[in-house]
């Protein structure tokens, strides 16, 4: 007789683990696991009948959740596998009826951190992002993964009334350089490098198991070239310099940007990075597949079959939920080289 497969939840709340007792009242669950820019999210819908959750089991708001999505002869008899989703805390629990449901939701950035509560003045002179975000992650005492080899450096930077994530998202943001809070880490990457990566899946039409699927390709906003202007001075020559990237969109349009540049280099460099941005919005698509483990933010795939759809495509996000197990990718074709 073939299996059944299953996926379940697996949780501990506070360092003990509750996967038992939750069985019985689990509705559905749903991860979103995001590349950059955005906490990822964990939610919980809890039968509650009998009252347990908004009573004498109702959870703290900032308890710490460490979970896992564990599949059994999911794609092949006889094999288990576990998709680790990191740790969070509650943030915000909501009681709804009828019938009785209970929901947790949960962040992966620690709720009463002063990475996201507390105002600070401070300066840095003469160092490194990866110093700065070094000092916020020990104060948050989180630990810090840096993985660019570009490590923009400042003669001062101020942080003025501003929490810590804000203000180190937006340096990363000026570097074209990606930040996501996760398993208790601040994570610091370049999506360039992750897009040159080799894709970990072929999703083809016809053979994988795609449950829908969605693509769009935009030409509103899209831009062939990108071309800075900037005058330092009324004594100084302006610094003016365009860029066309070897597969730029055949849009003819180019984008003007008057943004300080103290060279060429930094010209240049500020152009890819505004170009670049922006024309990630130009192919996107958006598939729910069956539940696959595999498939994560930060991750490129390969779509097959879908005519001048097809391509590489980096996962910006990717949602993971259940009781009947699927996954939901939001994704974007990778640009190549800028």
């Amino acid at each position: 007789m073939a299996k059944i497969r299953r996926a379940s939840l697996s949780l501990s709340y506070n360092n003990v683990n509750i996967t038992a007792d939750l069985s019985d009242y689990l509705v559905s669950f749903s991860y979103e696991d995001n590349s950059d820019n955005k906490a990822d999210d964990l939610q919980i819908v809890l039968e509650d009948k009998k009252g347990l959750w908004r009573g004498s089991w109702y959870p703290n708001k900032g308890a710490r959740l460490v979970a896992s999505i564990i599949t059994q002869d999911w794609r092949f008899t006889g094999t288990a596998q576990t998709l680790p989703l990191g740790s969070f805390e509650i943030d915000e629990i909501s009681y709804t009826g009828p019938p009785d449901v209970v929901t947790l939701k949960a962040v992966s950035i620690p709720v009463h951190s002063s990475l996201v509560d507390e105002d600070k003045i401070r300066a840095w002179e003469e160092t490194a992002l990866s110093v700065i975000a070094g000092d916020i992650a020990n104060e948050a005492q989180l630990e810090l993964m840096f993985d660019s080899d570009f490590d923009p450096e400042y003669d001062r930077i101020e942080q003025s009334e501003e929490p810590d994530l804000p203000f180190l998202q937006r340096l990363c943001d000026q570097s074209g350089l990606s930040l996501k809070v996760s398993s208790d880490k601040i994570i610091i990457f370049d999506s360039t490098k992750y897009e040159e990566a080799p894709s970990v899946a072929v999703i083809a039409k016809g053979e994988s198991d795609i449950i829908s699927y969605e693509f769009t390709s935009a030409t509103r906003n899209i831009y062939s070239a990108a071309r800075i202007e900037y005058q330092p001075s009324i004594w100084e020559d302006p610094i003016e310099y365009t860029y066309s990237p070897p597969s730029a969109p055949k849009t003819g349009k180019t984008l003007f940007i008057n943004e300080r540049a103290n060279n060429l280099a930094e010209a240049e460099r500020i152009a890819k990075l505004r170009l670049r941005k922006i024309n990630a919005n130009e192919n996107r698509a958006s598939v729910v597949l069956v539940g696959n483990q595999s498939l994560v933010a930060g991750v490129n795939v390969t779509f097959s079959g879908f005519g001048n759809f097809d391509g590489k495509y980096f996962i910006e996000t990717a949602t993971h939920s259940g009781p009947n197990y699927e996954t939901r990718l939001n994704v974007r074709k990778a640009l190549g080289a800028y």
